[in-house]
């Protein structure tokens, strides 16, 4: 006697993961933001702040 084995399509694993993912992702973000310092917070901020610079290719400078 043959067994069958029933899997879950793609689209319900596709649901699945996008239920879960965003949550773990949130709590994700809290831990890393929690774990920093005051001067490291500081410094990522400061990167943000500044305006984009454009850059070149080495062989265009």
């Amino acid at each position: 006697m043959s067994k069958v084995l029933l899997l879950p399509s793609v689209t319900v694993l596709e649901r699945f993961v996008g239920r879960i993912r965003d949550p773990v992702q949130k709590r994700f973000w809290q831990r890393l933001v929690a774990a920093l310092d005051e001067k490291q917070r500081e410094r990522i901020t400061a990167m943000f702040d500044e305006p984009a610079r454009p850059v070149l290719p080495r062989w265009m400078r």
